[in-house]
């Protein structure tokens, strides 16, 4: 009788264990923060340059920093915008005096025409003139429509960068002239989308005058592209461009 009840009572222990462990509810997973609404950058190809952004916008700048030399950005950040980071990121490598990156991230603001100004010098050299200087005017334009904004790009863009959600659009435009045999042969990346391609004459009676040449481009799913343009004859198969324009494109 004693090994009859202690079976029972292993059984009911176990039946009640098997209960509690399928009551017990499952942690809920972490939630991973959204990306920013829209991510714009730029980088020492961009310096000099004006662009318009809507206020919530993403700035992100991203220069090249070697601490080994004493040189270092000291970047002023106006009013209008909020800094959301101010990264240096070491470079990946073990070589000795090797260059990294700095990376500043700005909110865009109140609307307003804000520039930010950096300088590369050495702390220590009060009155010495800096090394390189980096200027980026942002004029931040009361919101609109955020999904139906178009990034524009033109030549001032070549060889940069430029980055964005999914599903929104970016313009390219360059200068064109027909007239001397030449034109843009543009290669758009399987990942983005070419929504338009079109040549837009010159206003101008004036023979020879140039056109431009407008493609508007839409980034269907994430990843990084490259944008490449070559500005050819194209009965000259071997002959070289007479000019190009590439854009890394990342889309988030």
């Amino acid at each position: 009788m004693i090994r009859k009840g202690l079976f029972i009572l292993l059984i009911a222990t176990a039946l009640l264990f098997a209960a509690g462990c399928v009551s017990e509810q499952p942690d809920a997973p972490p939630q991973t923060p959204a990306p920013p609404v829209s991510l714009h950058m730029f980088d020492a190809t961009n310096d000099g340059g004006s662009y318009t952004f809507e206020p919530g916008e993403i700035i992100r700048i991203t220069l090249a920093e070697n601490p080994t030399t004493g040189y270092s950005w000291d970047m002023a950040v106006p009013a209008g915008l909020t800094l959301k980071r101010d990264e240096f990121i070491a470079p990946d490598t073990e070589l000795a005096g090797a260059p990294g990156t700095h990376v500043w991230e700005f909110e865009a603001g109140a609307p307003g025409t804000y520039i930010v100004e950096g300088k590369y010098l050495r702390p220590w050299e009060a009155d010495a003139e800096p090394a390189e200087t980096f200027t980026l005017t942002i004029i931040v334009e009361a919101a609109t429509e955020p999904t139906s904004r178009v990034l524009e790009v033109d030549e001032t863009n070549n060889g940069g960068m430029i980055g964005f959600d999914t599903g929104m659009q970016f313009r390219i435009t360059l200068a064109e002239n027909p007239t001397t045999g030449y034109s843009w042969d543009m290669t758009i990346p399987e990942g983005l989308t070419l929504v338009s391609d079109e040549f837009i004459a010159p206003d101008t009676e004036l023979m020879g005058a140039p056109g431009t040449h407008v493609w508007l481009i839409q980034g269907d799913k994430p990843g990084e592209y490259v944008v490449d343009g070559k500005y050819i004859r194209p009965w000259e198969a071997d002959g070289e461009p007479a000019d190009t324009f590439t854009l890394e494109v990342m889309v988030g």
